[in-house]
C-alpha cells in the first residue's frame, strides 16, 4: 500500500514527482507506445499495476522484459480507479526519471546540429497543451525541445498521457536563461531565431524558407506570450505569423500549424 500511496502522490503533485525522480503512465495506449519505442532503456520501470482485463501476452511483456512478469501486480479496478482518479483504468506503470533531463549536455548541441530544428517553449502551463505539442513534434520528425521559465513538468502524468507516450522519444531539456545563453555561445552564428507571434512587422509562415542554419522556433505562455527576458536573449530574431480569421490561436494549434509548415519546407511529404 505504501507504493500505491506513492503513486497517488505522484499523480497529484508534479513537484513531488520531480523530487522523487519518479512518474507514472496511467494509460494503456500510452504504455504501448512506451514499449514500441523501447523507452524502458532510458526510463527504467519500477513496477506495473494492472487489472485482470489486460492481456499481458498481447503486450509481449516477456519479449521486452524477460521475466519482468514477476514485478507485475494485479489489482482491483476500483482500487486503481481511486488511486489514479480516472474512469476505466487498466494499467499504472511506475517509471524512474533519468538525471540528465535537467543537465546541459554537448550531445544536445550535436542533436541540434544534426536535426536543424528546435522548439523553445516559454512557460507553457497547460499539460494537455505541452503533451499535444510533443506528440505533434514526433508526428513531423521534430525532436529537440527546450523548456524555459515556469513550464509544466514534461514528465507530469497528464503530459505523458496527452503525448500518448511520444514524450519519451523527445530530446527535452529544461533550461534556465543562463544555460540557454551557454548553448547559444557554443552555436555562435549557426542559428536563426523565429518568434511565433501575430505582430507587425512579421513574415507569413507560408513564406518561410529554412536555410542551412539551426532554426529555433519560440512559442510563449498561453496568456502573456513570450516574456521580455527571452526576447532580450534573442535580439537577432524574426517574427513569423499565422494568418487566420480570428484574433489569436491556442499555443497547441499554433504549434501544429508550424509543424505542418516546417514539414513541407523540409520535404517531409516527398
Amino acid at each position: 500500500m505504501k507504493l500505491l500511496s506513492l503513486i497517488q502522490r505522484i499523480k497529484a503533485d508534479s513537484k513531488f514527482a520531480k523530487k522523487k525522480k519518479l512518474t507514472i503512465i496511467d494509460d494503456l495506449e500510452t504504455f504501448k507506445t512506451f514499449l514500441k519505442l523501447k523507452s524502458y532503456y532510458k526510463f527504467p520501470i519500477e513496477k506495473i499495476f494492472t487489472n485482470s482485463r489486460i492481456d499481458l501476452d498481447k503486450l509481449q511483456i516477456d519479449i521486452h522484459f524477460g521475466n519482468f512478469k514477476n514485478d507485475i501486480e494485479f489489482i482491483e479496478e476500483e482500487t486503481l480507479k481511486k488511486i489514479l482518479n480516472i474512469d476505466n483504468p487498466q494499467i499504472c506503470v511506475l517509471i524512474r526519471i533519468p538525471e540528465n533531463i535537467y543537465n546541459y549536455s554537448d550531445n544536445f548541441v550535436d542533436s541540434l546540429k544534426e536535426d536543424g530544428i528546435c522548439i523553445i517553449l516559454d512557460s507553457i502551463q497547460n499539460p494537455w497543451n505541452l503533451g499535444g505539442i510533443l506528440r505533434t513534434n514526433s508526428a513531423f520528425n521534430i525532436f529537440n525541445v527546450i523548456l524555459l521559465g515556469n513550464s509544466v513538468f514534461p514528465l507530469n502524468p497528464r503530459v505523458i498521457r496527452a503525448s500518448k507516450g511520444y514524450v519519451f522519444e523527445q530530446n527535452i531539456k529544461i533550461f534556465n536563461t543562463n544555460e540557454l545563453k551557454e548553448i547559444l555561445s557554443n552555436l555562435e552564428e549557426e542559428i536563426e531565431v523565429f518568434f511565433l507571434e501575430n505582430k507587425e512587422p512579421s513574415e507569413n509562415i507560408n513564406d518561410l524558407e529554412l536555410t542551412q542554419k539551426i532554426s529555433f522556433f519560440i512559442l510563449g505562455n498561453e496568456e502573456i506570450g513570450i516574456n521580455k527576458e527571452v526576447k532580450e536573449i534573442f535580439k537577432k530574431s524574426k517574427s513569423i505569423k499565422i494568418k487566420v480569421r480570428i484574433e489569436s490561436l491556442n499555443v497547441f494549434a499554433t504549434h501544429s500549424i508550424l509543424a505542418f509548415s516546417l514539414s513541407k519546407n523540409r520535404g517531409f511529404f516527398k
